[in-house]
């Protein structure tokens, strides 16, 4: 499947099951114990499944021929530095068929559902837990006009 490929589209989904596969690969490219932290699919399809189910969230699927081949959460929230309403990106994963232009379809769809909630910004994170991808990633937030922000650390607490 390549970058041409119009037989992609990106939906909301209600159904979080045909995820499954895809928590899968990203446990996989994920090494599945980055920075000491356990990624497992069950935990993380819990927390989509709670996002679904809230009225401030949702969830973007690329669907491919019927099945889904990527998926963002979203969630909008008032911003407490001002009087802005800002979407933030939870999670974000493409399977590797279908990145490149399926991609780019569901950051245009991130970007769409946060200006219909009313949104001035959106927060997108670039995590070097879910893949090798960072750098790729960050250019394409930069190519759709994003600009650095934070810069995020993490300190493992040994007890």
């Amino acid at each position: 499947m390549g970058d041409s490929d119009n037989r992609q589209s990106v939906e909301i989904l209600t159904d979080a099951m045909p995820l499954l596969p895809l928590a899968y690969e990203w446990e996989v490219e994920s090494k599945g114990d980055a920075f000491g932290l356990v990624t497992d699919p069950q935990y993380l399809m819990i927390d989509i499944m709670r996002k679904m189910n809230s009225p401030d969230s949702v969830v973007l699927g690329l669907v491919v021929e019927g099945r889904a081949g990527g998926f963002t959460t979203l969630s909008k929230f008032q911003s407490p530095l001002g009087p802005q309403m800002i979407a933030e990106e939870h999670y974000w994963f493409v399977g590797k068929d279908y990145r490149g232009i399926g991609s780019l379809r569901l950051l245009k769809a991130a970007e769409k559902w946060a200006a219909d909630q009313g949104c001035s910004h959106l927060l997108l994170s670039a995590s070097m837990l879910a893949s090798d991808l960072h750098d790729r990633v960050c250019k394409l937030y930069e190519k759709r006009g994003g600009s650095k922000f934070e810069t995020t650390y993490i300190i493992k607490i040994n007890e």
